[in-house]
């Protein structure tokens, strides 16, 4: 019991930030942070992910998934060698986030 406590206060969010410099998204309070300079992000596009790419952090058909809930994620090219969809409630602001800053 307490170790489904822990893992759930460990992954029950997903927080994404965008400095002038980086991507950075971390689950919970701070577990399991990437970062990703912003000049590495190749294209940002809004997908749908199916059900059963699941939720947490695995390897799909495409890259890697980091995802806590919901279907919706932002899809990263990282510098043409990695793909990654981060999870979130919302996609469209957050692509245009990261839009408006890897552009400058």
């Amino acid at each position: 019991m307490g170790f489904l406590a822990v893992v759930t206060v460990l992954f029950a969010t997903l927080t994404t930030e965008i400095t002038d410099r980086t991507f950075r998204f971390y689950f919970g309070p701070g577990f399991w942070t990437r970062e990703f300079p912003l000049e590495d992000i190749r294209s940002v596009e809004v997908v749908q992910n199916s059900v059963l790419h699941g939720w947490g952090i695995r390897y799909i058909f495409d890259g890697w998934l980091y995802n806590v809930s919901g279907l919706q994620a932002v899809r990263l090219d990282i510098g043409g060698e990695e793909t990654i969809r981060v999870g979130t409630d919302e996609p469209e602001a957050l692509k245009e986030a990261l839009n408006q800053v890897v552009r400058q």
